[in-house]
């Protein structure tokens, strides 16, 4: 089912444009179903946080239209919108306002103005599924970066969305813990969450997305699966984009040997497949 639709969205922070340098989102046309998983990629200033922006109506269109499911995003009213579509900054600190983890996700629901039952099960379902429920009274300044950005999550998914969007979700994170948000992503993903983030790490989009979005000045260049984008020459270095470093390790051992891909593995379960079922019979045959 269609979730959301873009229909030729153009959007500038400035009042009055006057050029195409003075757009952000150039005639973006995008639809998005109920349950997918989206990368958003490109390099800084070409639109993406903008983009991400547009779903719940922090920003709206200068032109265009901006469908959610089937009725045009400005005819909800905002709370009914804020709701249904989480939206996570980059920043944790910038989201987090209560003194406690517990006050802090249970804002979303005490605004819907729920019954204090109904609150206390969002919170405690919210915690537990991103595995921070023994953490429900620490305060927030107590917190370290990961349980920050997981008590965000938290607060948004008391709430009880259908879709939620990521700004660059990994950022600021150490390695483990960036891990750990994208298998909570990937987790509530399987729920039935859409998810739609934004990221810089291309070392997730093959492990974690079947669909990917580059943008280049305002523009969607891209929006196909993983596998294909790094066949496009043109956009990849458009968009200051590198291959996977597993990509780049198998890329240049068979560099070595003089084989070539026809399709670069993207993740380490790929990599593996390849190198035993095409680099292995090689070596062992001694041909190259």
């Amino acid at each position: 089912m269609k979730q959301f639709e873009f229909k030729d969205v153009w959007f500038s922070y400035s009042s009055r444009p006057k050029n195409d340098d003075d757009w952000v989102l150039k005639g973006i046309n995008l639809e998005i179903e109920e349950g997918e998983f989206i990368i958003i990629l490109g390099h800084n200033g070409c639109g993406k946080t903008t983009l991400l922006k547009h779903f719940n109506g922090l920003l709206k269109p200068n032109k265009g239209k901006i469908l959610f499911y089937g009725k045009e995003l400005k005819q909800y009213k905002d709370r009914e919108v804020f709701s249904k579509v989480g939206f996570l900054f980059q920043d944790p600190n910038d989201q987090l306002f209560g003194m406690t983890v517990e006050q802090d996700v249970s804002f979303g629901p005490l605004n819907m103005g729920l019954s204090e039952k109904e609150i206390e099960n969002r919170v405690i379902e919210a915690l537990q599924m991103v595995n921070i429920l023994h953490l429900r009274k620490k305060r927030i300044n107590e917190l370290s970066l990961g349980e920050k950005q997981r008590t965000a999550i938290a607060g948004v998914l008391a709430n009880k969305p259908s879709v939620i969007v990521f700004d660059e979700p990994t950022s600021s994170l150490d390695p483990a813990t960036q891990i750990e948000v994208m298998n909570i992503l990937q987790k509530l993903n399987n729920k039935g969450i859409t998810i739609v983030m934004t990221t810089h790490d291309i070392e997730y989009i093959a492990e974690y997305s079947k669909r990917i979005i580059v943008m280049v000045k305002g523009r969607i260049v891209y929006d196909d699966t993983p596998s294909n984008l790094f066949k496009f020459r043109e956009i990849v270095d458009q968009s200051n984009l590198r291959l996977p470093l597993i990509s780049l390790l198998v890329v240049k051992i068979f560099d070595k040997y003089g084989i070539t891909l026809e399709e670069i593995p993207l993740t380490v379960d790929e990599a593996i497949s390849v190198i035993e079922n095409k680099l292995l019979n090689v070596i062992t045959s001694g041909s190259t």
